[in-house]
């Protein structure tokens, strides 16, 4: 193709002049000059500038005027127009037009643009137009570069996320477009599914539609023609704008026909903006909510949601009638981590009033999940200093049992280990005094339980159990044999608590009773009784230790590794590894007898009467449920920890590899066994509980994990351990008292084997694996099956003497499946084989619908029981446009 370019500049009249007369020497025929394509490029400029016949004066315009053509370009001097032949192209400024022809007139300044018809008759090479950052097509158009006015026909152009068609448009000087006969959409397709039909509209670029009557098309289809919108108002504006929100509406079988999320979006400034929404219901619930984001670049955001809701069930007069009032508070923050790199804060609060969460969830996930948890953290790290800093406040909520256990606040200051004799310049391995090092922390804590009803009371404030404390240690850890770790230390803790306790036992008190025989006569009978007597006192108390201690840990391993030579074997499994390993661990405290006596005391108990009298002193410490106390160092202490820990591991060929030549590694089994003793206490050294977990990997989607507990003593007849093994009376080592096991499997999107035709012969897939022959299978799917079995054996029956199992087993599959590109359904539910029942059961269908989307939910069982089905359009803009049924009982 021969490609020629002009560049066309309309400057003063005189240079104009002299131009023209030059064009008219250079072509004898006076009238046209045209050339053809030759297969070469050629680059010509020209400056051209005519008088207003009408009003002599000079057509000036801002910028030269560049054109191109791929065909041909002709000039005629007589018309003083220029023609452009295909794929034309003219830049002026910011503006850009392209069509397959191109006529612009001298004289007026103007352009018309349209398409060619090809061979076959289809006009191809319509005009593209570009003004700015926003282009359009159309099947016409006329344009003035001097007034910055047209005409376009056909033309569809871009307005925010939504398309614009019209059939005949006029653009004024000052921006806006004047359009008759318009369709607007969201949808991308040249034949849109669904559209607004607007008479008449003045569009503002990037502000508003403002239109006449209006109404809905769906699939060439008039939705509401006879009954139009008298006006319309479409905001097209890239920037946020405040505004009326559009509600929702529906029906719910137990508060009646609804209009939700309904109220107005304020843009606060830059950075933040608010919606404040409400809702009502037929039968008596009204809501309100107040939603907020905001955000700052490199430096903040989040997001807030206050919801008050007034829940009006049943009618009035009947039985069932009930009006409740419920709260919900939402609250994120998250600071960007390049604000500071030494401090941080973050929050994510969620808090709920007792109910409701009943009345107001939609699905399985929110009614069932009872929990809910908020906290506020702030952390500090000092520059150029061994110190950190971090402070939260949390709560966690049981919205069934309205219970709540709060922190408010708790910090804790810390320092990592300072190394006192370390060299600035050391090399090699450090001596044995330059690990010597000192660390120190300090902790605040103050924790209360109440409910949600007496959260904001003067009880709750009463409750609260605050207590600091602080502490410094010595270590200095050192290697024996490079395999035996030993750390002697010493250490120095002090607590203050705001209250303690003093416990008194009050003997023989006097009750009086009043009885009545069958004959009327009245009997008084005295009845002695105990009572341990806990009275709590208000009061700063401060309590120190010191406690010298020694640790020990070694940590021996073992592996074997087998290799196969059997090329049978081998084909498949080139070595399996076994790894054992046994950690143990030794900690000791001496007994000091000091200063920690003065925070521990002993109270004297009574049990039984007459002669069976008895009293034991039981020692206590006066901070028990209160506070921190110094631990009790009047005996020594200690304990060892015990593990051992197996693993089998096997080296097998990586089927992905075609030539057999890579191995990949697979953990076969891991089982691991740890427990503890004392050897320092006077019965029962070892632990009552003995742990086993494990994991055993079949595939690559398929695993099994287990634990167990298990129990070495016997037990009495009121089912306590007692000092003595179980394998001295029942000749078994251990007792089973809790066996737990799960697995998980999961399948997603079969391999796809691709079926191929050779010399006009089709061959189907071949599977080499299985040998099975398939046709070409491309659907998405996935397949999540889990299983949980729990087995706990501590309840204990008196009259058997004997201790019962309690056996929960647990089945829940999801899954989803893409029928097509545009289908999919998915599934998941839970089925409790204990109850025999299903629950959590959950079904939904979604078809995607190019601009429009579809979706049917339907929860077949439980108190949320329900089905909904739902159209509507993809685009933000229009949210609440959407069909919908909706069912719950």
């Amino acid at each position: 193709m021969f490609l020629l370019r002009r560049t066309l500049q309309l400057v003063t009249p005189r240079i104009g002049s002299r131009f023209l007369v030059i064009i008219a020497l250079l072509f004898a025929s006076g009238s046209v000059w045209a050339q053809k394509n030759d297969g070469k490029t050629k680059t010509d400029s020209k400056s051209v500038s005519q008088k207003d016949t009408a009003k002599n004066k000079p057509q000036v315009i801002e910028f030269p005027i560049d054109y191109t053509a791929e065909d041909s370009i002709r000039i005629s001097n007589s018309e003083k127009k220029l023609y452009l032949y295909g794929k034309g192209v003219i830049v002026y400024g910011k503006n850009q037009l392209k069509a397959d022809y191109i006529e612009f007139s001298f004289e007026t300044n103007v352009a018309h643009a349209t398409g060619l018809p090809d061979s076959t008759g289809t006009i191809v090479g319509k005009p593209e137009f570009k003004e700015g950052n926003e282009p359009f097509n159309a099947d016409d158009i006329t344009y003035n570069f001097k007034t910055k006015k047209a005409v376009i026909k056909g033309v569809i152009t871009k307005q925010n996320d939504g398309y614009l068609h019209s059939e005949v448009t006029k653009k004024q000087d000052n921006g806006e477009i004047h359009i008759k006969n318009a369709k607007y959409t969201t949808c991308d397709d040249p034949h849109p599914h669904f559209y607004f039909a607007l008479s008449k509209a003045i569009v503002v670029p990037n502000e508003r539609i403002i239109s006449g009557p209006m109404y809905l098309v769906l699939e060439d289809v008039p939705i509401n023609k006879f009954l139009p919108l008298p006006f319309g108002y479409i905001p097209t504006s890239k920037h946020r704008s405040s505004g009326f929100l559009m509600p929702k509406y529906g029906e719910e079988n137990r508060r009646g026909f609804f209009l939700r999320e309904m109220g107005w979006y304020f843009v606060l400034n830059d950075n933040m903006d608010l919606a404040v929404t409400g809702e009502i219901y037929s039968k008596g619930t009204w809501g309100l909510n107040a939603m907020s984001k905001y955000a700052k670049k490199y430096k903040y955001s989040g997001n807030f949601d206050f919801q008050y809701k007034n829940n009006v069930t049943s009618e009035k007069g009947l039985s069932d009638y009930a009006v409740s009032n419920t709260i919900s508070l939402k609250w994120s923050h998250t600071q960007d981590s390049k604000a500071n790199p030494t401090q941080n804060f973050s929050a994510s609060v969620n808090f709920e009033t007792n109910q409701y969460h009943k009345y107001n969830a939609t699905n399985y996930n929110d009614y069932l999940t009872s929990n809910r948890s908020s906290s506020i953290s702030f952390t500090k790290k000092f520059p150029n200093s061994p110190f950190n800093l971090s402070t939260q406040a949390s709560a966690s909520q049981n919205v069934q049992t309205r219970k709540m256990s709060l922190n408010l606040p708790s910090a804790t200051l810390s320092m990592s280990p300072v190394y006192l004799f370390k060299s600035k310049n050391s090399v090699g391995t450090p001596k044995w005094y330059e690990q010597i090092g000192l660390a120190y922390n300090a902790n605040l804590d103050n924790r209360a339980t109440t409910s949600d009803s007496t959260i904001f009371t003067q009880k709750t404030l009463k409750d609260f159990i605050t207590k600091f404390t602080h502490g410094t240690s010595l270590s200095v850890p050192f290697k024996l044999g490079g395999l035996v770790t030993v750390t002697p230390s010493v250490a120095y803790q002090g607590m203050v608590n705001t209250k303690y306790i003093n416990k008194t036992f009050v003997e023989r008190e006097v009750i009086e009773y009043d009885s009545v025989t069958s004959e009327g006569t009245i009997h008084k009978t005295k009845v002695v009784t105990d009572q341990l007597r806990v009275d709590t006192i208000q009061g700063f108390k401060y309590a120190h230790q010191m406690s010298p201690s020694l640790s020990i840990s070694v940590n021996p391993e073992l592996f074997v590794t087998g290799v196969f030579t059997a090329k049978a074997i081998k084909k498949y499994v080139d070595a399996v590894r076994y790894h054992v390993a046994a950690p143990v661990s030794f900690s000791f405290t001496p007994g000091l007898g000091f200063p920690t006596d003065q925070y521990y005391k002993t109270v004297r108990v009574y049990s039984g009467t007459g002669t069976n009298r008895k009293y034991t002193d039981q020692r206590y410490s006066i901070f028990e449920n209160v506070g921190t106390a110094p631990q009790d160092v009047s005996k020594k202490s200690g304990s060892v920890s015990l593990g051992l820990e197996n693993e089998f591991e096997a080296k097998v060929r990586d089927r992905s590899d075609t030539t057999g030549a890579t191995y990949k590694k697979i953990k076969l089994l891991n089982l691991r066994m740890s427990g503890s003793l004392n050897p320092f206490a006077d019965s029962m050294r070892l632990s009552p509980n003995i742990s086993v977990t494990g994991t055993i990997e079949l595939t690559k989607t398929l695993r099994f994990n287990f634990s167990s507990g298990l129990d070495p003593y016997d037990y009495d007849a009121n089912g306590r351990d007692y000092n003595k093994f179980l394998y001295e009376s029942k000749k078994f080592p251990f007792r089973m008292t809790n066996f737990s096991t799960s697995f998980s499997w999961s399948l997603n999107k079969a391999a796809k084997y691709k079926s191929t035709i050779v010399n006009g012969i089709y061959h189907p897939i071949y599977n080499p694996y299985s040998g099975i022959i398939y046709d070409d299978f491309n659907v998405p799917w996935n397949v999540q099956v889990n299983y949980s079995f729990n087995y706990s054996k501590t309840t204990f029956n008196s009259t058997t003497k004997e201790f019962e199992g309690n056996l929960q087993q647990n089945l829940s599959v999801s899954g989803s499946l893409s029928l097509t590109k545009n289908w999919k359904i998915g599934s998941n539910t839970s089925y409790d084989v204990k109850m025999k029942k299903f629950s959590g059961t959950t079904v939904n269908v979604s078809r995607d619908l190019h601009c429009w989307e579809m979706s049917f939910v339907w929860i077949p069982y439980g108190y949320i029981k329900s089905y909904n089905f739902k159209i509507n359009i993809k685009s933000s803009a229009f949210k609440s446009v959407e069909y919908k049924i909706d069912r719950r009982n």
